[in-house]
């Protein structure tokens, strides 16, 4: 059996490293230069940095085993420290009941606690619906800490209004279900705490986040598989069992037995020359494009944090992260770099920017007192135009469509973040491509359910 991979991601090169392992020949097909995906590193002049800041945590303890195999020796425990930095302050992250509400001013605070008991009666006289994000997080913290601390950031990030983005996203990406659950979660410490409580996760001691891809490429190379980079799809035929790349400026076809794509789906129906009715559905789902800019700073360390969030309008920035922290061999001992996320949609005005993002970003950081400008050495920017699904709210609707189709065609297996139009972290994304492969390698793999219990949308 061949199998035929597209992405060069963590769960492209999970699975392809499991079944070359088994003697499955196996082609990964990658259009960057490099593997890894969102999750890929770069280094340069002695510094490695990753596209933003990435942790890689699990509660299941065989993905933690299957890392620290593939790792071996380089690996490291990092106790995370992320922050919030709004009205001047420096906020915890994850929220601690203390820390994000006392420390308001307080008439603030006397509001924050007095609109999240009248949510709580309302909810108990009746039930209020939930049908946005805002609508979710509102009847689950009352409105004042929705709008300090929810709705900026939220917005700021998506560049839609709250109203507009669906359920899922908040359902998905905050784990605590009301204020009150802030206050058992720090007080009382319960022992299954919530993935946006996890303080402890894993990272590679040298080489950034993207050793884990390399590793996988690796063990792929050292079996029966080969990955190719700088490889742009043209065309793919589930008919044939046949994909058209572009390598070097010649076209190359791949025949397969098995196709397994981690591209966006968008891509795929597209490239399979899908019916017009599945091209539009897809035409309405959106990612939210991301550009890193990198500054290298002559100082030994800019801040404490993995990262912090900066949700007001007044910086340029979503989210700011320095790489040393994750581990001291990213950067020389007397120099450091960070970077700064800041998402738009894709070719707008930001999205080209250069010098003037550079120079409003470096505004950022000196207006958090971290640096001052003449300490910036050195910048440059990376773009990424699939980094976010946006879950608007009937991106439902046209993801079930395009999802009937791709399961109509019995040569294909999608999963990933790209494929299944679904915010995986990293880990979710190695359990699906494990679980791919066990599907392949016995036939039956159940490998519709993550780690965490949650039922993938493919």
């Amino acid at each position: 059996m061949k199998v035929l991979i597209l992405g060069g991601g963590l769960a492209g090169l999970s699975s392809g490293y499991e079944l070359s392992k088994e003697g499955v020949v196996v082609d990964v097909i990658e259009k960057d230069p490099e593997v890894g995906g969102f999750a890929k590193s770069f280094s340069k002049n002695g510094f490695t940095y990753d596209l933003g800041p990435h942790r890689f945590h699990s509660s299941d303890a065989h993905i933690i085993e299957h890392l620290k195999g593939l790792l071996k020796e380089n690996i490291v425990v990092r106790n995370r420290i992320s922050r919030i930095y709004i009205n001047k302050k420096f906020i915890d992250y994850p929220l601690k009941t203390g820390n994000a509400v006392f420390k308001m001013p307080f008439f603030t605070t006397l509001h924050i606690l007095y609109d999240y008991i009248k949510i709580k009666v309302e909810n108990k006289i009746r039930k209020r619906k939930d049908d946005s994000f805002e609508s979710w997080v509102v009847n689950r913290f009352g409105n004042k800490l929705y709008q300090i601390y929810f709705k900026p950031y939220t917005e700021k990030s998506w560049g839609i209004p709250c109203t507009e983005i669906s359920v899922d996203w908040a359902a998905q990406r905050i784990s605590l279900l009301s204020l009150w659950d802030t206050v058992k979660n720090t007080v009382f410490k319960p022992k299954n705490v919530p993935r946006t409580y996890v303080s402890k996760f894993y990272y590679p001691l040298k080489g950034g986040i993207g050793s884990i891809a390399e590793a996988y490429a690796e063990g792929i190379k050292s079996g029966k598989g080969q990955v190719f980079l700088n490889s742009e799809i043209k065309k793919i035929n589930p008919d044939k069992k046949e994909v058209v790349c572009v390598q070097s400026s010649k076209e190359c076809v791949y025949k397969y037995d098995k196709l397994l794509s981690t591209i966006p789906l968008t891509s795929f129906v597209e490239l399979a020359d899908a019916p017009k009715d599945i091209i539009e559905a897809a035409s309405k789902l959106q990612f939210r494009p991301v550009v890193f800019v990198y500054l290298v700073v002559n100082k030994s360390k800019v801040m404490d944090d993995h990262w912090i969030y900066l949700p007001e309008k007044g910086f340029v920035s979503n989210r700011v992260s320095e790489f040393k922290n994750f581990s001291e061999e990213n950067a020389p001992s007397n120099k450091t770099i960070v970077c700064a996320e800041v998402t738009c949609c894709y070719k707008d005005k930001v999205w080209f920017m250069e010098e003037e993002l550079i120079n409003k970003v470096i505004g950022d950081f000196v207006k958090l007192n971290f640096i001052k400008e003449d300490d910036v050495e050195d910048s440059f920017i990376y773009r990424m135009e699939h980094s976010y699904p946006i879950y608007a709210l009937d991106y439902k609707e046209h993801l079930d469509k395009i999802k009937e189709y791709l399961d109509s065609i019995d040569s294909l297996e999608y999963f990933g973040r790209n494929a299944l139009f679904r915010y995986n972290n990293m880990d979710h994304s190695v359990d699906m491509g494990l679980k791919v492969a066990k599907k392949i390698l016995e036939g039956n793999g159940n490998y519709k359910e993550v780690a965490t219990g949650e039922k993938w949308f493919g």
